[in-house]
């Protein structure tokens, strides 16, 4: 439980990751990460350490996406879902229509905007199309997709006719979508139930508590790692040392050298 959360109330780790899960954007070891760092962040315990905290996340985590497997384990081996035809879309958008398009793309819409930019070919790129992870999250609930367009431009007549290609290829894909022709208003798709397959990595089931360091263990690696630190600096001044009676030794046998040259010239 959150230290911020009181006796009946849900934990506000669970009902992030809840949602994390269900939009089938993240795999489980970046949702365990994510809430070990907000359990970590929110923690009144000062000296709680990472691994800690990635405990106490796994002990939410694991047991909602399992759930959320057995949940999609009922779903029609060969549905299109919502998720499948827009992913169809925007693959079509970028690959057809120069127009780039993100999905979960960034937390809100100023972040998505300024990175988009960094993708944009300023030669072919026409335009965008996005939702960001807050969208995500009211999708997952039950809301509807609002899609955020431009055209990388001022121009309204360019920008509608990005936003119109949108429209075009998302109904093609057989979505159902609104736009009142107002370049400055998103594209509204309608979503009854987002699905979308977990994508599951090898090793999901396997990874346990004990691959977590306790802060006992990791000091016994800091300390570990000084003991390495230290035998290698005594290791190289003893290496300095040699080097130094090697020379030594060098000058003393040139010395006798040219002293016998000495004396045989004499």
């Amino acid at each position: 439980m959150s230290a911020h959360t009181t006796p009946g109330e849900p934990d506000p780790h669970a009902s992030r990751a809840t949602w994390m899960i269900k939009s089938g954007f993240w795999r489980l070891s970046e949702i365990i990460t994510s809430t070990g760092h907000s359990i970590r962040d929110e923690a009144e315990d000062e000296t709680m350490t990472f691994q800690d905290a990635t405990r106490q996340a796994r002990k939410i985590v694991v047991p909602l996406w399992r759930s959320q497997l057995a949940v999609q384990e009922s779903w029609p081996a060969d549905e299109i879902t919502v998720s499948d035809k827009l992913t169809r879309a925007f693959d079509s958008l970028e690959r057809n229509h120069k127009i780039i398009a993100r999905m979960n793309h960034e937390c809100c819409q100023t972040c998505a905007l300024a990175t988009l930019g960094h993708d944009r070919d300023e030669d072919e790129t026409k335009g965008y199309v996005f939702f960001h992870e807050q969208t995500t999250e009211s999708v997952v609930e039950g809301g509807d997709v609002y899609l955020y367009h431009g055209s990388f431009t001022k121009s309204e007549k360019k920008n509608e006719e990005v936003a119109r290609t949108i429209v075009r290829v998302l109904r093609r894909a057989g979505l159902t979508v609104q736009w009142e022709g107002d370049v400055g208003k998103a594209i509204v798709m309608s979503c009854e139930e987002w699905r979308r397959r977990l994508m599951v990595e090898e090793g999901d089931d396997e990874e346990e508590d004990d691959d977590y360091d306790t802060q006992e263990e990791e000091e016994e690696k800091e300390e570990g790692e000084e003991d390495d630190e230290t035998e290698d600096e005594e290791g190289e001044g003893e290496l300095e040392e040699m080097e130094v009676e090697e020379l030594e030794l060098e000058e003393e046998e040139y010395n006798l050298t040219q002293d016998g040259r000495s004396e045989a010239a004499s």
